[in-house]
């Protein structure tokens, strides 16, 4: 008889599972991360699959306030739609209002341009002002080409992605609801240029890549590099980056005494927090605790995203969190002068602290607490 030799066993491993960079406005930065195969049979993999932003429905509901996030389409870090009670739609993230300059040369809303019909990849764009005058439907009624599902093309111009964007309602003279449908258009723009690279790593090999990260924009950008595999436990993971660029405004908390700084760092970076349904304000704070240690703290500065950086234990002599630790979050309501408790929903990262690492979280918090009394 013909003895056959038993399959190997394939396993993936990626490091680091955090990739933090820091650069200037207007630069670039690099870091490198690495995938490994410790298993004992060839291991398959994809690297840098492609972001798909998916479908979302937006509602912007009648006289609801558009500086809220809840009533604003945010796209991504440059492009947030909303619409005030009337009038057209506006990017908010950089414009205060519609544009209405008179000269029939309105930009809004800014860092987009529109075409009719669903994406083809050679369409010829222009502002959505414009879209009055370019459309299929014989009109230039708002009421009629944004009540009846009709399908436009949006360019998110810096971001480079495109998405198909069908429109279910539109309040023509007052109330400033709308509603659409939009689905990302992958095969477009930045996300159908994007490097698939595959390849196969041997037993006990790897493969290091480099990432570069853009410059663009200050702010604090969270992504992640998504990498499958034909491992049967771990078909897809996924490296969670966070690019760091500008100088980030930090001022110390008042009202919480966090540990001493460290060398073992972890970034929080809070993009949306609201307390009792109020957005956050300057002056609140936001501390991080591990167990009942205070971590980390910091006042906000009014900017979102905003970054409280907390620090790890540094033995023998100084306090700090450990690697694996649940993270508890508290606020302080700078006008109603009390603490509020926080509940964190995880957009990115690490759900635990881990040095070197990052969460990207939405908070939201109430100062009120309910107590049982016995009668």
């Amino acid at each position: 008889p013909v003895l056959q030799e038993r399959p190997g066993v394939t396993t993936m491993t990626l490091s680091p599972k955090h990739l933090i960079v820091n650069q200037d406005v207007g630069g670039t930065a690099t870091g490198d991360y690495t995938v490994s195969n410790p298993g004992s049979r060839n291991l398959a993999v994809t690297i840098d699959l492609t972001t798909d932003f998916g479908t979302v429905i937006f509602n912007k509901l009648n006289y609801s306030d558009w500086t809220q996030a809840v009533n604003q389409d945010r796209i991504s870090d440059n492009v947030w739609i909303t619409r005030q009670d009337t009038r057209g739609i506006f990017n908010i993230a950089v414009e205060s209002e519609y544009d209405r300059d008179g000269s029939n040369n309105r930009q809004a809303p800014a860092g987009t341009e529109w075409a009719w019909g669903p994406t083809t990849g050679s369409q010829t764009y222009g502002t959505w002002h414009q879209l009055k005058n370019n459309n299929n439907v014989g009109t230039t009624n708002l009421h009629t080409m944004y009540n009846n599902d009709y399908t436009v093309s949006l360019h998110l111009i810096e971001d480079d992605l495109y998405f198909d964007v069908t429109w279910h309602s539109w309040s023509q003279h007052s109330g400033g609801g709308f509603t659409y449908t939009r689905t990302h258009q992958v095969q477009y723009g930045a996300t159908g240029e994007t490097d698939m690279y595959q390849t196969v790593i041997e037993p006990g090999g790897s493969i290091t890549r480099t990432k570069e990260f853009s410059g663009a924009q200050a702010g604090l950008h969270v992504d992640n590099i998504a990498v499958s595999s034909d491992d049967p436990a771990t078909p897809l993971d996924s490296i969670y980056t966070l690019n760091i660029v500008g100088p980030q405004a930090s001022l110390p908390a008042v009202r919480f005494s966090p540990a001493d700084t460290t060398g073992e760092v972890f970034y929080y970076v809070v993009q949306e927090a609201t307390i009792d349904g109020q957005d956050l304000q300057t002056g609140d704070e936001i501390a991080l605790f591990s167990g009942d240690l205070c971590v980390g703290a910091g006042i906000f500065n009014g900017v979102m995203p905003f970054l409280v950086r907390a620090y790890g234990a540094a033995p023998p002599s100084q306090s700090g969190f450990a690697d694996g630790e649940s993270i508890t979050v508290k606020a302080w309501d700078y006008v109603e002068a009390r603490i509020a408790t926080m509940t964190a929903v995880q957009t990115g990262g690490s759900s635990t602290f881990s040095s070197g690492g990052f969460s990207a979280v939405e908070l939201t918090g109430t100062i009120f607490y309910t107590q049982d009394i016995a009668i």
